[in-house]
């Protein structure tokens, strides 16, 4: 149902998926201009009563930028619960195909990843752990510190034990200063 999609979605909604639970297209952009809904991206809108937190803007991003899009980087990172918060802009990568335009909070990158470093938590697309790992490393810019830490408490300090330490055990990573 419509209400059941909206609370699993933290809020947010398709215009195909408003059209898929029946209701029309005129409604949705009715409720966009009265600002009973937010529009948040191009066909992703927030219904009203919801909250814009960092699952509603990371869901709202993945959706607004099209069918392929995944998630990535310090984001993707936040979806796997290896930092706290979502960063302010999100990442987005989607396929070269595509033609989404870029948005305010987002950056998107053209490329086609490997089936095998994508995957789907909560339905949004998203990097595995080693890449969001080794992509959140190389983008973080405001002095905070990412770490994935291995089951005997020491730091990950190689590429290989840091693919080694997500593939294989639970993953303790935190974010600080």
């Amino acid at each position: 149902s419509f209400e059941a999609l909206v609370a699993r979605q933290a809020g947010v909604i398709t215009l195909a998926q408003a059209v898929s639970c029946g209701m029309s297209a005129a409604t949705v952009h009715r409720r966009a201009r009265d600002r009973v809904w937010s529009r948040l991206h191009p066909g992703a809108y927030l219904v009203g009563g919801h909250r814009l937190g960092d699952e509603a803007r990371v869901r709202a991003a993945a959706l607004g930028a099209g069918d392929g899009s995944t998630v990535t980087g310090p984001a993707a990172a936040h979806w796997h619960r290896m930092r706290d918060r979502a960063p302010d802009v999100i990442d987005i990568t989607v396929p070269l195909s595509a033609k989404p335009r870029p948005q305010p909070g987002t950056c998107l990158r053209r490329r086609e990843p490997a089936w095998q470093d994508v995957l789907d938590i909560r339905e949004v697309h998203l990097t595995q752990k080693p890449l969001t790992a080794s992509e959140t490393a190389l983008t973080l810019h405001d002095g905070s510190m990412f770490s994935i830490e291995r089951l005997d408490g020491r730091p990950a300090e190689t590429v290989t034990e840091i693919g080694e330490t997500l593939a294989l055990a639970p993953v303790i990573a935190r974010t600080g200063t």
